[in-house]
């Protein structure tokens, strides 16, 4: 969250991952589906579609604000996936790895 809590800032991603995001040409559904911020209902479960808004990059932080305001007192959850790399040694003793992802999430309330 930024220290104006206008938009949600995520740091500390692998140098390698925010570059490849940089050179891509990524658009707003890919990027809802890379990093989601939902919004919690009332039965305290997240709502089932993504809030709108607009993703930039700005260094080594990938930077999401929200197309309508966080509204105070309201609880939000924001998920980054990633997929999981092996080890070369994992690779070489198991070579029908499937494809996984990670995710990095965190809830916060205004």
């Amino acid at each position: 969250m930024s220290t104006d809590s206008t938009k949600i800032v995520l740091k500390g991603l692998d140098n390698d991952i925010v570059q490849s995001l940089k050179t891509d040409s990524v658009d707003t559904d890919v990027w809802q589906h890379l990093f989601s911020i939902y919004a919690e209902t009332l039965e305290d479960e997240l709502q089932s579609d993504p809030i709108i808004g607009k993703y930039t990059i700005e260094g080594n932080e990938i930077i999401f604000l929200p197309d309508s305001s966080f509204k105070a007192g309201a609880t939000y959850s924001a998920v980054f996936y990633y997929p999981k790399y092996y080890s070369s040694n994992d690779i070489l003793s198991n070579k029908s790895l499937p494809g996984r992802v990670n995710s990095l999430s965190q809830e916060f309330k205004f």
